[in-house]
């Protein structure tokens, strides 16, 4: 028998379980005394000298649940919120959407005919700002450019594109969707981040393939630094103040890849991998020259 949250330690305090009303006597080290006037065939009681049965029962908190944590707790439970909070999208974006998250399967409307789908989790992550905010919920400017450019008829009807540093792969998702024609390589080294890559694009049924590296000027092994979150996506070849975890990661030229894929050209690429992006071009000088591919990259100013 579980005592609820917000029980406080008083003499007056009144507890209820199972219809039967008691009072809390004492509470130590998270044990809170509670004495019943009646016995309850339920509970794990004992009698004492008094004549009145007594419950001890572990408290889960003595103190009152703030108000937002009580949300949460109550979001996190509620069923059905794929389609409640669908609902509420239709009348806009809610400023706490962060909040509101759910477990399962989205679609994420890219054009009038084309999506893609997603798996969102309960906890927060980019795939809530997308079900929330669309395709241009995050990196606005970047993946409307992204999709600009991959429907444009510079890159060629049958272009060969490259999300490097796909992290979970939300770039390669719309090559490959709004140019049905391409061959896609994405590119992830962080091990939790790839994960989420592969599902991704066996949830849409792309043929996009996938490689477990970092791209840079060689081949061969270097440690990568990432903030050592459980679920975190973010990582560089370059140490920062922010990054104290590491592993080591196999890196490959995109020259190396592209040869091993059988390709002999490149037209379009998306590079962002923290600071490391100029190592990453000097890995495909002899690309630079034969394909002058268009690259869309990510440039820090720190």
């Amino acid at each position: 028998m579980n005592a609820t949250q917000g029980v406080r330690h008083s003499r007056e305090t009144r507890f209820v379980t199972k219809n039967i009303a008691g009072v809390v006597h004492s509470v130590k080290a998270g044990v809170a005394e509670v004495r019943f006037p009646a016995w309850n065939p339920g509970a794990s009681a004992c009698h004492n000298c008094d004549g009145v049965f007594v419950s001890r029962i572990v408290c889960l908190s003595l103190r009152p649940m703030p108000l937002k944590k009580f949300i949460k707790s109550a979001v996190r439970r509620l069923p059905g919120k794929r389609l409640i909070f669908s609902a509420i999208r239709l009348f806009g974006v809610p400023p706490f959407y962060r909040s509101l998250r759910f477990d399962g399967l989205f679609p994420v409307r890219l054009t009038g005919e084309t999506s893609i789908l997603l798996r969102n989790i309960d906890e927060y992550s980019l795939e809530t700002e997308w079900f929330w905010r669309g395709i241009t919920g995050w990196e606005a400017a970047s993946i409307q450019l992204w999709m600009n450019l991959c429907r444009s008829r510079a890159i060629g009807a049958s272009p060969t594109i490259m999300d490097i540093g796909a992290c979970e792969g939300i770039y390669a998702l719309v090559a490959s969707a709004l140019a049905p024609d391409s061959k896609v390589l994405a590119v992830e080294p962080l091990p939790e981040a790839f994960k989420r890559l592969e599902a991704n694009v066996s949830l849409n049924k792309k043929p996009i393939y996938t490689f477990e590296v970092a791209c840079s000027d060689c081949d061969g092994s270097v440690p990568f630094y990432s903030d050592g979150c459980a679920n975190s996506t973010e990582g560089s070849l370059l140490s920062s103040a922010g990054r104290t975890s590491t592993c080591v990661v196999k890196t490959r030229t995109v020259s190396s890849l592209l040869k091993e894929s059988g390709l002999s050209s490149v037209d379009l690429l998306k590079i962002d991998v923290e600071g490391a992006e100029p190592a990453v071009i000097r890995g495909m000088e002899d690309y630079l020259a034969s394909s002058r591919p268009v690259m869309l990259v990510e440039v820090l100013n720190d």
